[in-house]
């Protein structure tokens, strides 16, 4: 028996995934389980054939982790 995850659950992974939170920390938040986190990003990494989510995601971790929460900032670190 396969429980349908709501398009508001993927909205949820997606965007938690884009912000850099990690796998594991996107299924304990939404209350799902890891495999279920890994098909959602999977299935919307091939429906939007996107090539470079890894690196978008390894980016946005780095951004999170280095505590620069604007564009501005991103632009002026790469300027320096």
């Amino acid at each position: 028996m396969t429980n349908k995850i709501s398009n508001e659950m993927k909205d949820a992974v997606i965007r938690l995934y884009l912000q850099g939170t990690s796998r594991n920390d996107i299924a304990k938040t939404c209350g799902i389980g890891d495999g279920t986190v890994y098909n959602i990003i999977d299935e919307q990494k091939h429906r939007l054939d996107i090539h470079d989510a890894e690196d978008l995601m390894d980016l946005a971790a780095t951004v999170k982790r280095l505590g620069i929460d604007m564009p501005a900032q991103c632009a002026e670190g790469f300027r320096i």
